[in-house]
């Protein structure tokens, strides 16, 4: 008899996360990564947060933040999955959105697991197991019971981002034989990329440590993880996967000098541009509405060359060691937009702010909107959010009235007596743009009206003052020390997945902008001086918490790692058993605090009806179950059928399930 694991291998083979004691219902446990809860199927906003039990904190180690598991986000999913097997995911397709917070997708605290994507991770993984190039992955050649066993550590180092435990690798092995004497050797190993890929293992990074005295340290293959999924987005390289096999990336030394690689490469680049664009919340270009009778120009073209532009500064400015400044002030000729710009008189477009790609996201279907616009500035250029307006207040925009300005109508919209608090730090700032209609084109008149883009910025502690015009806004936010530490938050907020799982963000903050200051304002180095932070690599713990699972096979310093044994080959596959049972495929469908639900699906590989009986160990005691019978409900279950579904013809299956309490 056959059993084969499937789909619950996901959940069997990350059940080492149980020891790091994650809160109830999170994603510290085997099913957060691939299987969720009974509520979410995911983790909670706390969940995988280890080590914030309200206690005194050790002397020494207030500004650390907790023990934490980060979903991959669906960039990073789909750049590890190129990396791993050369194949395309289209997010968007297989995937249901990520939440975007602070204007990135990466928040560790918002990345769920829902239902639907627990299907979808299901789904998808076993797509790509069925495409995958076996020839591109298998480390050897030969379809042989020890190539297989190789795969499995090998390749599954480079998936799981460590090294597997032997545990871990013989469930992998078992997964294989069950299927390979009957289907063969590469349905074997696709089964086995399938499970790998569903693990929680992958779809989760570990930020957990092991105990080194009062906190906790991540382990080489961890840091070479976060290096990788900061700068790069994507799984760690062989080269850092090195360092970590050897221990040396616990040398700061070592480590910077593998920022530096990270750095000069095209892949960081890009983060970069992924940072502006979430920063700037300029992602929603594509879909903005326009009017288009108002704005007949504005064609997906467009928009593209729109977005092409602002990633072209950004490009240019990052290689080439550009400033804060400079991003803020720089007039960069883009050919494709030469038309879109012709009515620009000299200097009247400067800096990020003057690109179409801004302006455009934030403006209205029909007009230009202050209010828009100055939000974005106190906002995202200053790190000052402001309460949403109250619930019983008519937001919408003022009319258009051909007898009044833009200017004009905000005017009169911001007087009335609940709106004055806010609009008066938003609207001066939002007039500003007013020689740029609502894609970013320059007029000299609103209507038949003069434009006055004079304005002010007030509520600030350092950047108060009045400006006049889109030039002197960018040069009187490129000198203020607010816009520069605020860009320095963005960066800690991007690059830690939320800058509350941090122990003293604040700290953190200021640390960053002041290496930001120290460079006299490079663009690059607060990414650089987020791995200086103590958060990189020291974490906080409670009592009697567990080490991250395989962090017994790191090294704890550089030049420390024990050898390991190889594994031994075993010997060529054997010939195929007698009579073969039926197949088992065990699904976990939900899990909560003190239970389980799981389905199941006894299949006939035979050429013959059989009647079914499988066998499956049982976390817990069933307390529920259906459409089969069971001659026990704790340990080692034989489960049979009912008299209506006890025979199944060939290639046929039958359904059941049970549920389940835990101790």
């Amino acid at each position: 008899m056959h059993t084969s694991w499937r789909l619950r291998s996901i959940f069997l083979i990350g059940l080492a996360f149980s020891g790091c004691q994650p809160t109830p219902g999170g994603g510290g446990g085997g099913g957060g990564g691939g299987g969720g809860t009974a509520d979410d199927a995911g983790p909670s906003a706390d969940a995988g947060r280890v080590g914030d039990g309200g206690g005194p904190l050790p002397e020494g180690t207030t500004g650390l933040g907790r023990r934490v598991l980060r979903r991959l986000a669906h960039e990073e999913y789909v750049r590890s999955i190129h990396d791993l097997l050369g194949l395309e995911v289209d997010a968007a397709a297989a995937f249901a959105a990520d939440p975007i917070v602070d204007g990135f997708a990466n928040h560790a605290g918002q990345l769920r697991v829902s239902a639907l994507l627990v299907d979808q991770y299901r789904s998808t993984a076993e797509a790509l197991a069925a495409e995958a190039d076996l020839a591109r992955i298998l480390p050897c050649a030969g379809e042989t019971g020890a190539c297989a066993r190789r795969f499995v550590r090998e390749f599954g180092l480079r998936v799981i981002r460590r090294p597997l435990t032997e545990e871990e690798a013989a469930r992998y092995d078992a997964l294989f034989d069950a299927v390979v004497a009957e289907e063969g050797f590469a349905a074997g190993i696709r089964l086995v990329l399938g499970a790998l890929l569903q693990s929680p293992h992958f779809l989760y990074r570990t930020e957990l440590g092991r105990q080194a005295g009062a906190v906790f340290v991540l382990t080489p293959y961890e840091i070479a993880t976060a290096l990788s999924y900061l700068f790069w987005r994507t799984t760690p390289d062989p080269e850092l996967l090195a360092h970590a096999a050897d221990g040396t990336l616990l040398d700061p030394a070592v480590r910077a000098a593998q920022v530096e690689r990270l750095l000069n490469d095209d892949r960081t680049t890009a983060t970069a541009r992924a940072f502006v664009t979430g920063w700037l919340g300029l992602e929603r270009l594509p879909q903005v509405n326009r009017d288009p009778g108002t704005y007949p120009t504005l064609t997906p073209e467009l928009r593209t060359a729109m977005a092409a532009e602002t990633a072209d500064l950004v490009t240019a400015l990052w290689e080439g060691q550009g400033t804060l400044a400079d991003l803020l002030l720089s007039s960069r000729p883009y050919a494709p937009l030469a038309e879109h710009y012709a009515e620009d008189p000299a200097g009247a477009r400067v800096g990020i702010l003057g690109h179409a790609s801004v302006l455009t996201t934030y403006a209205l279907p029909r007009t230009s909107s202050p209010i828009h616009r100055g939000l974005m500035v106190r906002e995202r250029l200053l790190c000052q959010d402001l309460p949403p307006p109250p619930s019983n207040l008519d937001t919408s925009p003022p009319p258009v009235d051909p007898s009044l300005s833009t200017r004009e109508r905000y005017a009169q919209h911001a007087s009335r007596g609940a709106c004055v608090g806010c609009h008066q730090l938003i609207d001066p700032i939002g007039f500003v743009f007013e020689h740029f209609d609502g894609i970013g084109r320059y007029r000299t008149l609103d209507g038949e009206h003069p434009i006055d883009a004079s304005g002010r910025i007030v509520g600030t502690r350092a950047s108060n003052g009045d400006v006049d015009g889109l030039p002197a806004l960018a040069a009187h936010l490129a000198a203020s020390p607010e816009v520069a530490a605020c860009y320095a938050l963005e960066w800690l907020r991007y690059g830690t997945g939320g800058a509350e799982t941090l122990g003293d963000p604040a700290a953190d903050a200021a640390r960053l902008a002041a290496a930001l200051a120290a460079t006299d304002g490079v663009l690059t180095a607060p990414l650089v001086a987020l791995v200086d932070q103590p958060h990189f690599t020291e974490r906080l713990g409670e009592p009697g918490e567990r080490d991250v699972p395989g962090a017994e096979l790191t090294p704890d310093a550089p030049g420390m790692m024990p050898e390991q044994p190889e594994v031994p080959d075993p010997p060529d596959l054997p010939d195929p058993p007698g009579p073969v049972g039926a197949v088992l495929v065990l699904e976990e469908a939900s899990r909560w605090a003190t239970g389980y639900c799981a389905n199941g699906k006894a299949s006939n590989p035979t050429a013959d009806p059989l009647t079914w009986t499988v066998e499956a160990d049982i976390e817990g005691t069933i307390n529920n179950l259906w459409n089969a019978v069971s001659d026990a409900n704790t340990g080692h279950v034989q489960f049979s059928g009912m008299p209506y579904n006890a025979v199944i013809g060939p290639g046929q299956a039958a359904d059941f399930g049970f549920c389940a309490t835990l101790p």
